[in-house]
């Protein structure tokens, strides 16, 4: 038979067999290994290469360069396996120029000018692939896509080519949703305190037909382009 000192030993070994695998789990693990919420701020600029963006730039100044604006957005990053993850993600954008006639001014020789704000907010779903798991530099690749909500407004003045050739004040709008692809590509450096820094480019690709206020003109309207950004993530 067992002593009580024998079973006090008998009894320290077994917890400790039954700890091994645990500690072992534990120290294999590192920060993001389950996941992450990630917030990033950056830079869109639209591509703008359709009828509606190349006959608004043959008449009025201005390039797409000039809508790039402010961007952020938020993610939640899910892993479903070592290296591979599942991402929700929501962004929003919003730029706006002023523009005015190539060719024409009015009396006084003013320019003849209006606002034109192009907003869009998206959801998007993506699979990423995150090839170095457990270390503190990780570079990722994700490709997905989702809806994308918009709106196309311009205000202010414009010539009456219909009528006397006055200038009038108009206010042109329209929006919608449509469907997206997106592509990411990041690198995150990761801290031992659970949080991240990122930084990430993603090219987002979509398209849809103008209506509303633009109707008349059966113009297609870009709505792809560049999303330059940083970030912080907390991992889990």
């Amino acid at each position: 038979m067992f002593n009580t000192k024998g079973l006090y030993i008998v009894c320290l070994v077994g917890l400790l067999i039954c700890l091994t695998p645990v500690v072992e789990a534990q120290s294999s693990w590192n920060p993001g290994d389950s996941g992450s919420v990630r917030f990033r701020l950056g830079l869109f600029e639209p591509q703008a290469d359709s009828s509606y963006w190349d006959e608004k730039f043959d008449v009025w100044t201005g390039s797409g360069e000039d809508f790039q604006d402010l961007v952020w957005g938020v993610d939640g990053l899910w892993m479903v396996g070592p290296t591979l993850g599942f991402q929700l993600g929501s962004s929003w954008y919003g730029g706006t120029t002023t523009q005015s006639y190539r060719d024409w001014v009015d009396d006084a020789g003013r320019d003849i000018s209006h606002r034109t704000e192009l907003t869009t907010w998206d959801l998007t779903a993506a699979v990423i692939f995150k090839p170095f798991r457990g270390s503190t530099v990780r570079p990722y690749l994700g490709i997905g896509g989702g809806l994308l909500s918009w709106r196309l407004l311009e205000y202010g003045d414009f010539i009456d080519f219909g009528g006397d050739g006055s200038v009038v004040y108009g206010s042109y709008r329209d929006d919608g949703t449509t469907f997206m692809a997106v592509g990411i590509a990041g690198l995150e450096f990761v801290s031992r305190s659970g949080w991240s820094f990122l930084v990430e480019g993603r090219w987002r690709e979509a398209e849809t037909s103008l209506g509303g206020g633009f109707g008349s003109l059966n113009q297609r309207l870009d709505l792809s382009g560049l999303e330059l950004s940083a970030g912080i993530a907390w991992n889990f």
